[in-house]
């Protein structure tokens, strides 16, 4: 309690002191009012602390501060505390002056966001199942150490930068923008003031589309900003069903460095990173080299490692201790061949050397300068000439095993083409098609010498990596050679991958395989982790477009990344993470069947040629739609009526018969409708008023919560050999020639997504095959699998007619494993003139509930059967002055179109015959008359019997009820006893009638009475008269 007393007294004292303390200057400080009309503003003076002094110091007086569009230069600072004049930043600061830029990205700087949005699957387009198969962190743009990159996936990225400007200024980045993956790329400028756009109809603000790069180039862009709170948007746009993967190496777009002027002034400077390092007056931080570090903020100078027992990466904040020399820190390679082909073993060190070798149990490098053989090219390659360090493919139509020169293949063979790599001496001996390279997703320094290094019977990845670096090897080819070659005669596969590798782990190291087929997304085909021996694994290839094949590995997993990152996302030393020296072996890469690379040997041609020239080497390939016979090695055209298994052309089996509704000519690899067709009833049909011309149909807009506009379009052609069907991608406008067509693709059915870009212009993107293949043409009651899709409903709602066209698309992919497929349902609708109707199913408004398989419907007269004279009735008028005429019209419901046509009306001399009227009409009219009459007729009947019997019920009721009272007159001359006037109706039986009359003769004295005069009234009233009340009865 005490305690409390002089806690409170020794506060009122303090309060007291300080509330008598006078003003100094120092309690004072500048600040700038709001921005005049005119922009100009004040310089006033404000309390640092209110209430802290009184009295004293006046405050200084208002002054006319700096125009509200002064900046200082980079590199400087405005001191609006003191002079009011610009001074440069202080060593181990920096400042942009009225600029800021950015483009060091180890972290993502403060006033920038990333955004991603699952744009197809939220418009709930192809189903719920894919909103959980969807990963948007994938597509994620992500930082790179010296770019900002934003990978190829499923969903829209979007990097987002807040800036306030006091004047008018100008953005300008560089960015790298393949135009690949059907990926687009755009900035959105908006800003709160509501200019008018000079770049479209975007009134909030700039939008604009940017051109494809060169891959690897950078272009730069500039874009006007205006004064205000500005919000700028890099958006990649990947639509369709693309997703990144890890170890994925696709970059839908980069973006280097960005820079923004028309900012205020710097009044302060901002302290550099840990790991970077700044002089007096710099307008950026530079990072520390290797082997120096930073360890904390505000660094004029890096610190030197002590490079004999520890190393740094760049950028680093601590440095790490050196481990002893092993045998895996060092390598050997050869130098060039001399004119006796021979080369020396020389050993060095990996660079840079990591490791001691000044300690008793280090390992000493071994003596370099050893003579041996060069070795040799890889096979299908040869050097130019024995002292050329390069090696080339064979020309077309040579071969050779790597060591010797290139020959030509003898007579009646040709080249076996493939990508085969099993020795790897260097990097000049390596095929084009092989490409090597290293990244980290936080620093480029990460990877040491492009993360790889040869070791003559082998590649492995520099185990002095960074731990978060991917070291990835890249094969690729233009193709696979398909129908001309058969990969141990396996139908479907074309080609083969296999190589042999060995993993050496001692951590979490991870090595994973990718495939990506033409523009299709990569696949993770495999992925191991831990050590592994050496093993060898074969990836069977089934299409012959273009390719690439990957392979990456990594010391860590993502869990150990994050533990090794600190706060502003640079690597740690050895004091909380072990540097691993785990790596990947690679001994052999062959990819097989290409038609690209070299060939070490030749096979024998399958087919037999009839050339009197027996020097040709190549090859013959049969004509298309043509298989070759394996007894006489021969080409064959596949008979009428059937197609080519061009995936496997050998022997007659290889045709394959064309499906219902459909024909082909001899030697053709596409079944075709001719836009005919008769079903099982006997009906003909005739559509080539559809057939004729390609049909496009757009889907209505969609969009994004962004706001993007979007939508789908398709198109297709039902009849004829040809695939006339076109989807394009990247095609702007026919209006705009700057960008050129990448991708087109030809179908029976294709799809196509479009975006709208502003001035009218339109982006078509990923393109893809829907009907590649006309399977069948059937009417919609065949049933089995070629029956209405359910998704498309019953349209035969009147006993109409269905045509359902199925199409298959070409090739399989990740999302649709079966194959994308197409349903044309024709549906037979007299309303629907000329062309008809072409719309979605009701059920899938996109064409599409789960992305494979599509369906349309196209209401049209054309889809019903041709008319016959079974479809119409003839009708003969009466006669009138032996003349009458005879009517012909349609059968209702009328379901026929074309064909016969219906006959004039005409007259006929009749024989008159009066009240009668002479009606021919069908048979089946006829009949259906006389059924319809007899059926009227037994109706009446019956309705007429159960009438008399309701009739006859009711009479017994009333006549039971009438005796009653009568026996009770003559027998008390009372009335009855109210419960006998209301007895239950089986009680009837009991009735006792007048003697002489029967019930029969009662109902027909009843009836008598009802249908003429009845003089028994006058009597019945007399009877009713003559009961009287007793004197005990009661009326209640």
């Amino acid at each position: 309690m005490r305690s409390s007393f002089f806690c409170l007294l020794f506060a009122c004292l303090i309060a007291r002191e300080n509330a008598q303390r006078n003003c100094t200057k120092d309690d004072y400080m500048f600040e700038y009012t709001a921005c005049r009309a005119d922009g100009s503003r004040w310089r006033v003076s404000v309390p640092k602390q209110v209430g802290a002094c009184s009295g004293g110091v006046n405050p200084p007086l208002p002054g006319k501060g700096k125009p509200c569009d002064f900046t200082c230069a980079s590199g400087e600072y405005l001191q609006t505390q003191g002079d009011e004049e610009c001074h440069k930043c202080p060593p181990g600061t920096y400042s942009l002056g009225g600029n800021i830029r950015f483009d060091t990205w180890d972290k993502l700087p403060k006033d920038f966001t990333i955004q991603t949005e699952n744009k197809a699957y939220e418009d709930g387009l192809y189903g719920s199942q894919h909103s959980q198969e969807v990963n948007c962190t994938r597509s994620r743009w992500y930082l790179h150490g010296d770019y900002v990159a934003a990978p190829v996936g499923s969903c829209l990225s979007n990097l987002v930068l807040s800036v306030k400007l006091i004047r008018d200024g100008q953005l300008t980045f560089l960015y790298d923008y393949p135009g690949y993956y059907s990926a687009s790329l755009r900035v959105r400028i908006r800003n709160n003031r509501c200019k008018l756009s000079p770049y479209g109809t975007d009134r909030t603000g700039t939008t604009k589309y940017l051109l494809s790069t060169d891959s690897g180039s950078w272009r730069q862009e500039s874009l006007p900003l205006s004064a205000g709170q500005n919000t700028i948007v890099w958006e990649v746009q990947n639509s369709g069903f693309y997703w990144s993967q890890d170890g994925d190496s696709r970059i839908a777009a980069k973006i280097k460095s960005i820079a923004v002027t028309g900012i205020a002034y710097a009044s302060t400077c901002t302290s550099c990173a840990p790991g970077f390092y700044s002089r007096s007056g710099a307008s950026r931080c530079e990072r520390c080299p290797a082997d120096f570090y930073a360890p904390q903020k505000g660094m004029s100078d890096c610190l030197p490692c002590n490079t004999t027992s520890h190393f740094s990466y760049s950028g680093a904040t601590e440095c790490i201790e050196r481990s002893t020399c092993q045998e895996k820190d060092y390598f050997v390679t050869h130098t060039p061949c001399d004119k006796d082909g021979q080369t020396q073993l020389m050993y060095k060190w990996v660079e840079p050397k990591l490791c001691r070798d000044d300690t008793p149990t280090a390992v000493k490098l071994p003596p370099s300068g050893i003579p041996e053989k060069c070795p040799p090219c890889n096979p299908g390659m040869s050097s130019v000439n024995e002292t050329d360090r390069q090696c080339m493919y064979c020309p077309k139509g040579q071969y050779s095993n790597g060591s010797v020169t290139c020959m030509e293949c003898p007579p009646a063979t040709e080249p076996a083409y493939n990508i085969e790599v099993k020795f790897w001496p260097n990097k000049e001996r390596l095929p084009d098609s092989v490409t090597l390279y290293c990244v980290t997703e936080y620093q480029t320094s990460g990877c040491i010498s492009e993360g790889w290094e040869f070791l003559s019977s082998f590649i492995g990845t520099n185990p002095h990596n960074s731990p978060i670096a991917f070291a990835k090897l890249t094969v690729r080819t233009a193709g696979f050679r398909g129908s001309e070659s058969v990969v141990k005669d396996v139908a479907g596969v074309v080609g083969q991958v296999k190589f042999v590798f060995e993993l050496e782990c001692e951590n979490k190291c991870q090595f994973t395989f990718n495939a990506m087929s033409g523009h299709e997304q990569s696949v993770e085909v495999e992925t191991w982790t831990g050590s592994q021996p050496k093993q060898e694994y074969s990836y069977a290839i089934k299409s012959t477009d273009s390719a690439r094949f990957f392979w990456t590995f990594q010391k860590t997993g993502k869990e150990d990344q994050k533990f090794m990152m600190g706060e502003y996302g640079h690597f740690h030393g050895t004091s909380d993470v072990k540097d691993s020296t785990s790596r990947v072996k690679i001994y052999l890469i062959n990819v097989t069947n290409t038609v690209d690379g070299g060939a070490s040997y030749c096979k024998r041609c399958l087919i037999e040629s009839d050339s009197s020239d027996q020097r040709a080497s190549q090859c013959q390939g049969c004509p298309e739609g043509h298989y070759i016979s394996p007894t006489d090695r021969k080409c064959y055209p596949c008979p009428l009526n059937t197609r080519l298994n061009e995936n496997h052309p050998i022997g007659s089996e290889s045709c394959i018969p064309c499906g219902p509704g459909t024909i082909s000519k001899p030697g053709s690899i596409n079944c075709y409708s001719d836009c005919t067709f008769r079903d099982d009833l006997g009906r003909q049909y005739n559509f080539t008023r559809l057939g004729n011309a390609v049909h496009n149909l757009t889907r209505s807009s969609l969009f994004t919560s962004t706001g993007q506009k979007y939508s789908h379009f398709f198109s297709l052609d039902l009849c004829g050999e040809q695939k006339r069907a076109r989807c394009y991608h990247d095609v702007l406008s026919l209006l705009d020639h700057r960008q050129k067509t990448v991708s087109v693709v030809h179908s029976h059915v294709c799809r196509a997504t479009l975006m709208d870009r502003p001035g009218g212009l339109v982006f078509s993107i990923e393109p893809a095959s829907l009907g590649d293949q006309l399977l069948a043409v059937v009417n919609s009651e065949a049933g089995g699998n070629l029956s209405t899709p359910s998704f498309i409903g019953d349209l035969a709602t009147h006993n109409e007619t269905v045509l359902n066209f199925f199409f298959k698309g070409a090739g399989a992919t990740a999302a649709c494993p079966e194959g994308r497929t197409a349903v044309v349902a024709l549906h037979c609708d007299v309303t629907k003139k000329g062309q008809g109707e072409l719309t979605f199913p009701s059920k899938c408004p996109d064409g599409t509930c789960d992305g494979c398989s599509h369906g349309f419907v196209w209401h049209t007269e054309v889809a019903c059967p041709l008319c016959t004279v079974n479809d119409y009735e003839e009708v003969e008028e009466k006669c009138k002055g032996n003349k009458s005429r005879i009517i012909y019209s349609w059968n209702e419901p009328h379901h026929c179109f074309g064909g016969v046509s219906l006959p004039p009306n005409k007259q006929v001399t009749c024989q008159k015959q009066p009240n009668v009227v002479i009606r021919e009409v069908t048979v089946s009219a006829t009949l259906f008359d006389y059924k319809g009459y007899i059926g009227i007729a037994l109706g009446i009947a019956v309705l007429l019997v159960v009438f008399l019997i309701v009739l006859y019920r009711k009479n017994r009721k009333l006549e039971y009820k009438y005796q009653q009272l009568k026996q009770s007159a003559k027998e008390g001359d009372e009335l009855p006893a109210p419960e006998t006037c209301v007895q239950e109706s089986g009680d009837e039986d009991e009735v006792v009638y007048e003697q002489g009359i029967k019930p029969g003769q009662m109902l027909l004295k009843k009836l008598k009475g009802m249908a003429g005069k009845r003089k028994g009234d006058e009597m019945d009233e007399m009877e009713f008269q003559t009961v009287k009340l007793g004197p005990s009865s009661s009326t209640v």
